[in-house]
C-alpha cells in the first residue's frame, strides 16, 4: 500500500469505516441485510427495533425508523438509489476518496480508490451464491497510474455462514475462530512466514450496524464498509489487539466505548489506543439520515 494511503489511514483509525442503512423490520430490509448463518450476504444490517407513532393529519400511521449512516469522523458516505453505498469520501482530504461500483448482474463489484482523481487502487471483487465475496482481485499502481501489482484472495465460509479463511496467492493466510456464541475471537495472520494474531471482545450493546471490525492492516483483504463478508458478532466491539508472534509483543491495543440514541443506534465512538509506546483518544460522531418507512 502506497505510503500516503497508510498514513491517512493510520490518522482516520476506524474513522474510515461504514455501516449501512439500519431498519427495524426484518421483513422490509430480507433483501438488503444479512442474516446470521447460512444467509449471509452481502444486504443490509437491521435497525432498531422501534415503531414511532407518527402523526399524518388526524391520522396516526404506525412507521419504522430507518438510519442511514452519512457521517462517521471524517468519513462522508454516499448512497445510490438502492441504498447500496457508491462512495465514501473523507471532509479532512475532499479528493482522496473511494468509489464503489456495483455489476449490473450482480455478481460482483469493484471499488476504487482515488486522489486527486489518480487511480491509487482497483480491486474486482466476484461474488458467490449468496452474494458474499468469492474472490478478490487487488491492484496496485503507482503516483503516476502504472500498474505496479496484482495480488488474488480466496475467501470460505463455515457451515453456519461466518468467514473461515483468507488465503493469498502471495503467501497470506487469515484464519477466522468464533466463540459459542458466533462473535468473532480471533484472527490468525501469516505473511510470507511472519505470524501475527488479531484478538477481539464484543462485549458492549447489541450492534444495530454491524461494522466489520478488521484492523487497518487487512483494509485491503476486508474493507470495513462493505457487508459482503457474513456477519462476525451481533454485540457492538469493545476491544481489539494485535499481536506480534511468537514473541507475544502487543502492537495495537484498543478499547471502544459508544453513546447510544434512545433507538440504540451509536452517536459517538470513543477509541482508546496503546501503540508504540503512545496513549491516543479519538471520538467519531456518527450522524445519520432517519427516515420513517409504512409497515
Amino acid at each position: 500500500m502506497n505510503t500516503f494511503v497508510k498514513s491517512t489511514l493510520a490518522l482516520f483509525g476506524v474513522a474510515l469505516t461504514m455501516s449501512l442503512v439500519s431498519c427495524n423490520k426484518d421483513s422490509m430490509m430480507e433483501s438488503v441485510r444479512p442474516d446470521n448463518g447460512v444467509n449471509d450476504n452481502n444486504t443490509r444490517p437491521d435497525g432498531p427495533g422501534t415503531i414511532s407513532p407518527i402523526n399524518s393529519g388526524d391520522v396516526i400511521v404506525a412507521q419504522f425508523k430507518k438510519y442511514t449512516l452519512v457521517k462517521q469522523g471524517s468519513s462522508l458516505l454516499s448512497y445510490d438509489v438502492d441504498g447500496n453505498i457508491n462512495k465514501l469520501g473523507s471532509s479532512f482530504e475532499p479528493n482522496y476518496y473511494w468509489e464503489f461500483i456495483r455489476a449490473s448482474n450482480g455478481s460482483g463489484m469493484t471499488i476504487q480508490l482515488l486522489n486527486n482523481f489518480k487511480l491509487w487502487n482497483k480491486t474486482l471483487v466476484l461474488f458467490d451464491a449468496q452474494k458474499r465475496a468469492k474472490t478478490s482481485f487487488v491492484n496496485k499502481y503507482d503516483n503516476s497510474g502504472n500498474h505496479l501489482s496484482q495480488v488474488q484472495y480466496d475467501y470460505q465460509y463455515n457451515g453456519a455462514g461466518k468467514l473461515q479463511s483468507i488465503v493469498g496467492n502471495n503467501n497470506e493466510q487469515y484464519v477466522f475462530s468464533y466463540d459459542g456464541s458466533g462473535n468473532l475471537e480471533k484472527i490468525d495472520i501469516s505473511r510470507s512466514g511472519k505470524k501475527q494474531v488479531m484478538q477481539f471482545q464484543f462485549q458492549g450493546a447489541t450492534d444495530k450496524i454491524h461494522l466489520n471490525p478488521i484492523w487497518q492492516t487487512m483494509y485491503d483483504q476486508i474493507p470495513q464498509y462493505l457487508p459482503i463478508f457474513g456477519k462476525f458478532s451481533n454485540k457492538l466491539l469493545t476491544s481489539f489487539k494485535l499481536i506480534d508472534l511468537p514473541s507475544n509483543n502487543v502492537l495495537e491495543d484498543v478499547t471502544y466505548s459508544y453513546t447510544l440514541n434512545a433507538d440504540g443506534m451509536p452517536t459517538n465512538k470513543h477509541e482508546l489506543r496503546k501503540t508504540g509506546g503512545y496513549t491516543l483518544n479519538y471520538d467519531y460522531s456518527m450522524e445519520y439520515n432517519v427516515t420513517f418507512i409504512k409497515p
